[in-house]
């Protein structure tokens, strides 16, 4: 989730465009860097080893959810916009970024998301609590159009 507040997307958004190359339907996994080192954590200090990796989805929601929960934090509507510029633009100039693309354009994310929790579960003591994506933009302070993703590494 900390991507969103780089310099290439937090701008647009506090215009009120969330520029994405996926359709807005399209639930999409999303995890923060915290809840990842929180689980990693718990399975180093619990001596838990998944048998397999372990997906860490913090919340599952759609370009078009994205947008409505920026918004709301920000005090301001967003729309959600299929970047097919970007996309064709990447194709020829930025092809990882393409590939990236590609892969939240292709994948299927709803297995994931399903099967995240219950092998969470099974490979830790009790569930470790996730942050929603409502959660992180209010803890990040997304509303300060002041904060910079600078600001928010200097805290971490």
């Amino acid at each position: 989730m900390e991507e969103l507040w780089k310099g290439y997307t937090r701008p647009s958004i506090a215009k009120g465009t969330y520029g994405f190359s996926v359709p807005r339907d399209k639930p999409l996994c999303l995890t923060s860097v915290k809840d990842m080192g929180a689980v990693a954590a718990r399975c180093a200090f619990e001596d838990a080893a998944p048998a397999a990796p372990l997906e860490v989805v913090s919340d599952v929601l759609s370009p078009l959810e994205m947008a409505a929960a920026f918004g709301d934090a920000q005090g301001s509507s967003v729309k959600h916009k299929q970047s097919w510029a970007l996309y064709l633009f990447s194709r020829v100039l930025l092809p990882e970024l393409h590939q990236i693309i590609r892969f939240y354009r292709k994948t299927d994310f709803e297995p994931y998301a399903a099967a995240a929790a219950p092998a969470m579960a099974a490979a830790l003591r009790e569930p470790a609590p996730l942050q929603s994506f409502a959660g992180f933009l209010e803890e990040t302070g997304w509303g300060d159009a002041s904060r910079t993703y600078e600001d928010l590494a200097r805290e971490s």
